[in-house]
């Protein structure tokens, strides 16, 4: 469908509650130019309960008071 306007998915992020969960969410980016696919992953939590990734702490730190 996004073809039809011209548009490409050059990037998508691919997130995940946990590393042994399905993905449950997709980001993804169109641009008017057709570009090589990026593709990255999200994973939001290790092990235990509010036990957040790097990444994820990264990505959100900023609004939140404490993680």
């Amino acid at each position: 469908m996004a073809e039809h306007y011209h548009l490409y998915c050059n990037k998508m992020l691919e997130i995940q509650p946990k590393e042994e969960k399905p993905i449950e969410r997709l980001l993804m980016q169109f641009e008017k130019t057709r570009k090589n696919l990026e593709k990255e992953q999200l994973i939001i939590q290790s092990e235990g309960i509010n036990e957040w990734t790097e990444d994820y702490t990264k990505l959100t730190g900023a609004f939140y008071l404490y993680m």
